[in-house]
């Protein structure tokens, strides 16, 4: 895969591209975050009167698109870690720690989305076994009616 800022990071750029690629990574992960506390407020309707298909279609959508932004920085959060810096000793501790900060964002809004999906697919799985249930005691009362 092409590395987002080409070769660019080997020259005396490299500081300047990794503070690009740094805020591209701490929108994102804004972003993310965003989404689980969106995504949050739709399954909280699953399975209630507010519960409509265009909610579920929603939250399948913002749901896609936050994996996709989570795999692309993943790749980004890659890429950081491999720009190699020129400057002195102090300036790549704090470039050092940056990246800290954005792994342990990062993990942070991934455990929130994960969490959320399980929440979603939870209620998701409920409704089925209740539809489920549903259907089988109306089979049982239709059919022992006819003995």
């Amino acid at each position: 895969m092409d590395s987002f800022y080409g070769n660019s990071y080997q020259s005396n750029g490299g500081e300047k591209d990794f503070q690009k690629l740094a805020q591209l990574i701490g929108t994102n992960i804004q972003k993310i975050s965003q989404n689980v506390s969106s995504m949050n407020r739709m399954v909280n309707q699953l399975n209630t009167v507010q519960d409509a298909t265009e909610v579920r279609k929603q939250l399948h959508q913002i749901s896609h698109y936050t994996q996709q932004l989570s795999k692309d920085t993943s790749h980004n959060l890659k890429e950081l870690s491999e720009i190699r810096s020129y400057s002195s000793q102090t300036d790549q501790r704090q470039l050092k720690i940056q990246k800290e900060r954005l792994a342990e964002s990062f993990t942070s809004a991934l455990n929130a989305f994960q969490a959320i999906q399980r929440k979603a697919y939870d209620k998701e799985k409920c409704r089925a076994n209740e539809t489920y249930k549903s259907i089988f005691i109306y089979w049982k009362i239709t059919s022992t009616t006819w003995f």
